[in-house]
């Protein structure tokens, strides 16, 4: 199913009593929606949905050959995504998630080449309540910031309008977490394992919690 027309991007709420409702029969749906988190705004797909997350890149335009990162409910997700989860993996996880850290590990045959071309997959649990519930009923999701490729990170509702027109199916709003940085992103496919950016979480905190 495709939701995509000319009409403008629908807008409801965190707030509205059916904002999850509504989320959920999209996503399900093979849609593509825009929300906060707890960083910039995101906007996603089911990860195991190929033509989805192909709108998703083409929404972006985005390169085919740049992976996007997945964000799960809670960590009993990342087993099914991974092939190692390394002990430094699970001592940052159970540190810092749910929170602004993003994970990189060994993929498994779970995740598509279309999500993550390589050999590797990025994996965050977000620290916002909206998002954490939507996660818990459809699953990890394919989420990238929800910007244009090379322009700066949205931060509010009227920003993702501006730089997505009519692409998307939903776009929630919210103010429930202010937004912040881009996340601070490990791999921990190597070892010892290495900041690849740093974002709200410092190097300092990262090394200390290994």
């Amino acid at each position: 199913m495709c939701f995509h027309s000319n009409r403008p991007t629908p807008v409801i709420a965190e707030s509205d009593n059916d904002s999850i409702y509504e989320s959920v029969r999209i996503i399900s749906s093979g849609g593509l929606i825009a929300f906060p988190t707890d960083t910039v705004y995101g906007v996603g797909a089911l990860f195991n949905n190929k033509s989805a997350v192909k709108r998703l890149y083409n929404a972006k335009s985005r390169a085919l050959n740049k992976a996007i990162p997945i964000l799960v409910g809670n960590f009993n997700d990342v087993w099914s995504l991974s092939k190692e989860v390394t002990p430094s993996a699970q001592k940052l996880a159970k540190t810092f998630w749910p929170g602004p850290l993003s994970l990189v590990l060994r993929k498994s045959d779970n995740v598509s080449a279309i999500v993550a071309p390589g050999s590797t997959v990025a994996v965050r649990s977000p620290n916002h309540s909206w998002l954490l519930e939507l996660l818990s009923i459809v699953g990890p999701l394919a989420v990238s910031s929800a910007n244009k490729s090379g322009e700066p990170e949205t931060m509010s509702c009227g920003e993702v309008q501006a730089s997505f027109g009519n692409k998307l199916d939903l776009i929630v709003s919210g103010t429930s977490v202010r937004p912040s940085l881009p996340s601070t992103v490990v791999d921990c496919s190597v070892d010892p394992p290495k900041i690849i950016r740093e974002g709200p979480i410092s190097s300092t905190s990262i090394k200390t919690a290994m």
